[in-house]
């Protein structure tokens, strides 16, 4: 299948747009999971989700695991990504990238905090 294929999705006009849903601007604990996933769809110029689109995911600072690389939109337009936080409290970014859409990259960010350790007696 070729590039051009995969931004055809669902039959309507090809994808031309990727915008951010859900998840950005979440706190949480360094190295644990966050409690929601990152969010994205992709449309067509008339704002109809395009499935079958091939976005590439990526953190691109403060570290931290994602679940996929990479996904294909389904036949929502939707992408999605759970991220456990990098080990060190601060920023954490990630990037949704999606070859020719405007609005990619989209970048999702995250503030990690330093885990609290309950003292025992507490």
């Amino acid at each position: 299948m070729c590039s051009s294929d995969l931004n055809s999705g669902s039959g309507t006009t090809p994808a031309t747009v990727i915008s951010k849903v859900s998840g950005d601007n979440q706190r949480g604990s360094a190295s644990q999971l966050l409690r929601n996933p990152l969010v994205a769809v992709v449309t067509n110029t008339a704002g109809i989700p395009v499935a079958g689109v091939l976005v590439d995911i990526a953190v691109t600072s403060g570290g931290g695991i994602i679940s996929n690389s990479q996904t294909i939109s389904d036949s929502q337009g939707v992408v999605y990504a759970n991220w456990t936080l990098g080990s060190l409290p601060g920023v954490n970014t990630i990037s949704f990238s999606a070859n020719g859409l405007a609005g990619s990259p989209l970048t999702f960010t995250s503030v990690s905090a330093k885990r609290r350790t309950q003292l025992v007696g507490e």
